[in-house]
């Protein structure tokens, strides 16, 4: 055997290696160095405060929007000439949206549904909109605390 041949790793190899690690009773510690800018405790007041407020309305407006259509249900049917069971899936299709939308969407633009919702020319476009809405609000719902606990 060659010195080439005894240095290449195996996946096997590699996997022995982190089992190995994970078998170690050692805790595994994640710290950031002392003046790491990208330690959120070491940033300004200011910055803390601005991005506590800015998830706070994120918060504030996906936990609002979920249930508004809610006291509208009467003016909805009437508007779009549907019946009391569609105008019932808005308030549904926006809660639908909060369990599937993190799947597939980030913290961004659920706003844009929101501004849609209020211009849709017809029911289908109001169901659309609203499914779309909660997709987009459920980031702001489960990440809000998150960041506020980090800093």
């Amino acid at each position: 055997m060659s010195e080439l041949d005894t240095q290449v790793k195996t996946p096997s190899d590699e996997l022995d290696i982190e089992k190995e690690a994970f078998d170690s009773q050692e805790p595994i510690v994640v710290a950031f160095d002392v003046d790491d800018p990208y330690n959120p405790k070491n940033w300004s007041r200011a910055k803390r405060w601005y991005l506590t407020f800015v998830a706070g309305v994120l918060g504030f407006n996906a936990a609002f929007a979920s249930s508004a259509p809610s006291g509208m249900s009467s003016k909805l049917m009437e508007a779009f000439n549907i019946s009391e069971e569609l105008a019932t899936l808005t308030i549904s299709l926006f809660i639908f949206g909060y369990c599937v939308g993190p799947l597939f969407w980030g913290p961004l633009s659920e706003q844009c549904f929101q501004i849609g919702c209020a211009l849709a020319p017809n029911a289908t476009a109001l169901m659309l909109f609203r499914l779309l809405g909660g997709m987009f609000a459920a980031a702001p719902m489960s990440n809000s605390g998150a960041l506020i606990s980090d800093m």
